[in-house]
């Protein structure tokens, strides 16, 4: 267990982090919260789209995973003593109803840009705000959709984004698409509609209102 003070709002609750995700760290930092991170030991890989409901928009169903994924993670995770509620979230992308994850290898990786390459893609970004894992009906949930459309890549584009020479992970390592828009892939972004940091992993101005709704409801 982790705890971050970046520059504390103490307008705002302290929050158990149900990630380790270094991208949600960053993103909730802004807000100025104090944060405990609890990463959740959640299968997700066990929600796919032959998993749930299926929908005759298979775009639907790909926002439905990444739903069922972070309700999973919520389940996982209590908030920690010393918070007031827990945050949980999920994001997929969505290349034509057909749910790019995590890629296993290299291969993989290179495979999935090139799917991506030229054409404009969906990333899902489900949150839930939560202060008991065992009272689903007590949750907030949201999840915003974003469209990413990536130029048409050049093998040596390619040869360029998994060209890795320093002491870091490669970019694709650990993120669904095999990308990190906050990384050298944001130059293949020709254009983005929808919210950056949710393309990152977490929608700051969603969890804002979120906070915002949670504790003054009758002002939302």
């Amino acid at each position: 267990m982790q705890s971050e003070k970046p520059g504390t709002d103490t307008t705002l609750p302290r929050v158990t982090l149900a990630s380790a995700s270094p991208r949600r760290r960053e993103i909730l930092g802004r807000l100025g919260l104090e944060f405990v991170v609890r990463a959740a030991d959640a299968p997700e890989e066990s929600v796919s789209t032959a998993t749930v409901q299926r929908f005759s928009d298979p775009h639907e169903t790909c926002r439905r995973v990444t739903l069922e994924r972070a309700r999973l993670k919520a389940a996982s995770v209590a908030p920690d003593p010393s918070t007031t509620v827990a945050l949980a979230a999920d994001t997929t992308v969505d290349a034509g109803g057909i749910l790019l994850d995590k890629p296993a290898d290299e291969a993989e990786a290179r495979f999935m840009m090139q799917h991506l390459s030229g054409t404009t893609h969906q990333v899902h970004s489900a949150v839930i705000l939560y202060d008991d894992p065992t009272a689903p009906d007590r949750w907030l949930e949201e999840i915003v959709t974003s469209h990413v459309t990536f130029h048409l890549l050049a093998e040596e584009d390619l040869t360029w984004y998994f060209r890795h020479n320093g002491p870091e992970e490669p970019e694709w390592v650990g993120v669904a698409g095999g990308y990190r828009i906050q990384g050298r892939a944001g130059a293949f972004v020709q254009h983005l509609q929808g919210s950056y940091e949710a393309v990152m992993g977490l929608p700051i101005h969603t969890v804002y209102s979120m906070i915002r709704r949670f504790f003054h409801p009758d002002k939302s």
